[in-house]
């Protein structure tokens, strides 16, 4: 890849082959060349910070009891929809997902993910 930077106007450009540059036309352009890599996707969204991977928290369930999403960040989404909800509990081995309010307590369990509503 190439990237092209035009001091004039301050843009920059990605581009796949290099071009044939006319000095005349772009004079006040910089190219810079980049390597790039490419790592094997993590089939799993990784857990942000105000996630608790392995604990499971409980507290006053916001009704319905369990919904059902694909991972712990939906899980969350779910639950900033909800007016109701401050934490919420990831099932990572059959998709529950449990909103509550009121957090009362937490236990070690490596099939959950819990988490805020936020991440503020």
């Amino acid at each position: 890849l190439l990237i092209n930077f035009n001091r004039q106007n301050k843009q920059c450009s990605l581009i796949s082959q290099p071009m044939a540059l006319n000095p005349n036309t772009y004079k006040e352009t910089m190219s810079l060349r980049i390597k790039c890599s490419i790592q094997k996707p993590d089939m799993k969204p990784k857990p942000l910070q105000c996630f608790f991977p392995g604990h499971q928290i409980a507290g006053i369930f916001v009704p319905p009891l369990s919904r059902k999403t694909t991972d712990s960040i939906h899980c969350q989404k779910e639950c900033l929809n909800e007016p109701q909800c401050t934490h919420f509990t990831y099932n990572d081995t059959n998709g529950a997902c449990i909103l509550m309010k009121n957090m009362t307590a937490h236990a070690v369990n490596s099939e959950f993910i819990s988490g805020y509503k936020t991440c503020d």
